[in-house]
């Protein structure tokens, strides 16, 4: 009965039949209509930690298989483990527990033998939305209207790029820290009251909160943070699925003499007005010219904060449990999750290895929880920064360079093969619709030809077609120039 609720469930919506794979350089999506059993396991073939381990680690196959898998795991004729894997390509908080709630509900229709109607269990739009998924929405509204192209040249006039965390400048791993942990009841209690009597929502309370806490490791009155942001704009889509959540730059800007309620207002105002005039995130970066990297995000710390309406699952068939799968989504994230409103705030913290060592986690730690003790003690901003700058132990600041001496390895590993240039140049001409003599052995794909991270992959498929192996996205977005990617390659056939 589980797997055929699981098959239904996935059957029922469009999104979570889809395949997507490239060709040609660009991706395509299309539909397989029969859906994948869920996969079973035993305690002959691995133990329960094994299986956790192996579930918080899986990796897609997006082009051979659906978005979202369930593994059940047989403690003994009576005890099931289930996990449900959902890809963060076609996934966010609403997605899941809409596909939970669908779930759970066909396996009680079918252990009670209802007949019921299929209908009740998703809402779904699509006959009347054409707002499908990640790939209806990436193509779309390339260019920002003139009101918006305004609004967000004047809200990041001159953005604090030198003040991030990343200042060795080291590139992305995806590879990260995690850590959880559940706010003391009283202090949860506290911090939600000083939302109500202030007139601020919890979210933006934990974007000020964040922003004190970063000044332990990079003092600066002037930092841009992102909110997670639904592109489900239309009437009746609040519970479409496959809508890939978006971000939103939120600047925080503070002065040294404004008390804490002056800088929640003017966090309010700052969160207010770009979540009013918020675009899908490619576009901004599109019509601000803002290029694709790996080494200097435009912003490093997500915040997000789960009210309670968005956790509670509406029909459970076991105890819930987390996995949190492994990686870092973001640079740095601060989540925060309150089952109800009676329960306290759980918040996790993530953060790649390559932009926060573990001292430097640490560091940000403990200046957020002595933020969260000291922000309704009346202190002025300046006053709390000092506090946590004096109370919070720092480690060492590292010696930059550590990315130019990574890239140095990757052109000594390449450095026996010679490289055609030409090659890549009439590559990058071809990808971007210059040409050849628009691009010079140290031009810029991104940042003099105004390259997109969806164009990387294209040129990469343009390189493989010219002979050129050894070349991946994630080298493009470090290179950049012709000459940089040169040292890169393994061979030319």
């Amino acid at each position: 009965m589980l797997d055929q609720a699981f098959r239904e469930s996935v059957q029922a919506c469009e999104v979570f039949l889809s395949r997507y794979k490239q060709v040609q350089g660009k991706f395509i999506r299309n539909l397989v209509y029969t859906p994948s059993s869920l996969r079973h396991f035993s305690t002959t073939e691995l133990s329960i930690d094994e299986f956790l381990h192996a579930a918080r680690n899986y990796r897609f196959d997006l082009a051979n298989e659906q978005p979202v898998q369930a593994l059940l795991y047989q403690h003994s004729p009576t005890e099931s483990t289930l996990v449900i894997l959902m890809s963060h390509l076609v996934g966010d908080a609403i997605t899941m527990n809409g596909f939970l709630n669908s779930l759970a509900a066909r396996f009680h229709a079918m252990s009670r033998q209802e007949l019921t109607d299929p209908g009740c269990f998703w809402a779904d739009p699509r006959h009347t939305y054409t707002y499908i998924d990640w790939t209806a929405w990436s193509t779309t509204q390339e260019h920002l209207s003139a009101e918006a192209l305004v609004f967000w040249k004047t809200y990041l006039d001159h953005p604090p790029l030198q003040t991030g965390l990343n200042q060795s400048r080291r590139p992305r791993s995806y590879t990260g820290g995690f850590e959880s942990w559940t706010l003391p009841r009283d202090l949860s209690k506290s911090l939600l009251h000083a939302c109500t009597d202030l007139f601020v929502s919890p979210h933006q309370l934990m974007l000020t909160a964040v922003a004190l806490a970063t000044q332990a490791l990079r003092p600066s009155q002037d930092i841009v943070m992102m909110a997670p942001y639904s592109l489900r704009t239309e009437p009746l889509t609040e519970d479409l699925a496959g809508c890939l959540l978006d971000r939103v730059p939120i600047r925080v800007k503070w002065d040294r003499r404004q008390s804490l309620l002056e800088l929640l207002r003017a966090v309010q105002q700052s969160s207010q007005a770009a979540i009013a005039h918020a675009v899908p995130y490619s576009s901004l970066c599109k019509g601000l010219h803002l290029s694709p990297t790996l080494t200097e995000p435009f912003a490093e710390i997500m915040v997000t904060f789960h009210p309670p309406a968005t956790n509670k699952a509406g029909c459970s068939f076991g105890q819930p449990f987390s996995l949190r799968p492994s990686g870092a989504k973001f640079p740095i994230l601060f989540e925060f999750f309150q089952q109800s409103p009676d329960e306290p705030i759980t918040v996790v913290f993530e953060h790649d290895n390559a932009i926060l060592s573990g001292q430097d986690g640490e560091a940000l730690l403990s200046a957020f929880q002595l933020v969260l003790q000291i922000i309704g003690d009346n202190q002025t901003a300046h006053e709390m920064v000092e506090t946590v700058c004096r109370e919070v132990r720092t480690p060492e600041k590292r010696l930059n360079g550590l990315l130019e001496d990574q890239m140095s390895e990757s052109c000594s590993e390449g450095s026996n093969n010679e490289f055609h240039e030409e090659i890549v140049r009439k590559a990058f001409a071809t990808c971007l619709g210059v040409t050849v003599e628009d691009v010079g052995s140290h031009t810029s794909f991104f940042d003099e030809l105004g390259g997109s991270s969806a164009d990387a992959v294209r040129l990469v498929w343009l390189l493989k077609e010219r002979g050129v192996i050894g070349v991946d996205v994630r080298q493009v977005l470090l290179a950049k120039t012709p000459a940089a990617l040169g040292r890169m390659v393994w061979s030319i056939e």
